[in-house]
C-alpha cells in the first residue's frame, strides 16, 4: 500500500498509470487502506491529464464494487464532492459516464453515501 500511495504522488505519468492498473485488478477480498483510498481521491482532484483522469475514475469504479471500499470511499473521503467536479470535465462523455457510474456503485446498498449525494445537490 506504501508504494502504491508512493507512486500515486510522482509526476510521472507512467508510474503513476501503473499504480492505477494496479488498484483496477485487486480481487474483492483485498482490503485496501484508507490511505490510498485518500490517495485516488487527492489525483482525482489535481491531475489535468486526461488518461490519468480516465485511469484513475476506472480504479475508482473498481474499488467502489467492494462493500467495505464504498462505505470506506463515503465515510473516509471527499470523493462525492470530487466526481462533482468532473462530470463536466474534458466534457468527454466517456469521464461523464465513468463519474456516473461510480456515483451509483457508491451508492447502491449503502444507504450514507445516498444521504451524503443528496445533500450535495
Amino acid at each position: 500500500a506504501k508504494q502504491v500511495i508512493e507512486d500515486l504522488g510522482t509526476n510521472d505519468t507512467g508510474v503513476i498509470i501503473q499504480a492505477l492498473s494496479t488498484l483496477s485488478t485487486l480481487p474483492a477480498v483485498n482490503n485496501v487502506p484508507v490511505e490510498v483510498l485518500n490517495a485516488t481521491v487527492t489525483l482525482l482532484r489535481t491531475t489535468e491529464k486526461r488518461l490519468v483522469l480516465t485511469s484513475t475514475l476506472v480504479a475508482i469504479k473498481h474499488l467502489t464494487s467492494f462493500d467495505r471500499t464504498k462505505m470506506m470511499y463515503g465515510d473516509s473521503t471527499t470523493l462525492q464532492e470530487a466526481l462533482l467536479q468532473h462530470i463536466d470535465k474534458f466534457n468527454s462523455p466517456n469521464t461523464q459516464f465513468n463519474v456516473l457510474e461510480i456515483l451509483l456503485n457508491m451508492c447502491t446498498g449503502y444507504d450514507p453515501n445516498q444521504v451524503q449525494l443528496m445533500t450535495m445537490a
